[in-house]
């Protein structure tokens, strides 16, 4: 939590509405944007980007020098209104409520890693931690035909949410020993792909150490 003083990666000083995973509907636009109209169904990519510069048209949206964030450089989701750039808008079918449509961002994470992993189907997946993030693996690793999904998820409520989705086990890291477990529950072979879904560099470095061999 930064209280004073400028934000170290945009210069952004308080108060600031915070806030980058959004959807809404257009209410104004700026001269000369096509595609978009008062009124449409929207949710934007909380990371600003030009989407012509030599970066962007090759995919590396971070490094455009007039990149930003919502939430971070300019007011966030929990402000009445956003300025989004029209690169990062996608218009909503009707059959995406602006609920779901929030969660476009973490969702594409999680699709994003599993892909990355190369999931295949019939394979096994440890993902660490069940917060958001971890949901939304957990949702893409089902799709991608996962057939034993595991997680390590400290709080109950999560694990048993998770339990919900239809994940083969949900494991209490303080009461278990997650790696040890997968091992045993895969034919002691260990998990194809292991996803952290924490950012936590000591989970991250066990997560490396419990996939498989090969």
């Amino acid at each position: 939590m930064i209280r004073e003083g400028p934000h170290p990666l945009t210069g952004a000083r308080p108060p600031l509405a915070l806030g980058h995973e959004l959807s809404g509907t257009v209410v104004a636009l700026g001269a000369e944007v096509p595609g978009i109209g008062i009124g449409d169904r929207v949710t934007a990519d909380p990371c600003w980007r030009c989407g012509v510069c030599y970066w962007c048209t090759r995919g590396e949206y971070h490094l455009c020098p007039k990149g930003g964030s919502v939430g971070l450089a300019s007011p966030g989701a929990f402000a009445e209104r956003v300025t989004v750039p029209l690169a990062g808008l996608t218009r909503l079918p009707d059959n995406v409520s602006d609920e779901m449509a929030a969660v476009a961002e973490p969702l594409a994470v999680g699709l994003h890693a599993v892909t990355r992993a190369g999931v295949r189907p019939g394979d096994n997946v440890l993902v660490v931690g069940g917060g958001p993030i971890g949901f939304a693996v957990v949702l893409a690793a089902r799709l991608a035909g996962a057939a034993g999904l595991y997680v390590s998820e400290p709080l109950q409520e999560r694990r048993e949410r998770l339990l919900e989705l239809g994940v083969t086990e949900a494991f209490d890291p303080s009461a278990s020993d997650v790696r040890r477990e997968v091992f045993l529950r895969t034919g002691r072979i260990g998990p194809d792909a292991v996803i952290d879904a924490t950012g936590v560099a000591r989970l991250a470095a066990q997560a490396v150490a419990s996939v498989r061999r090969g």
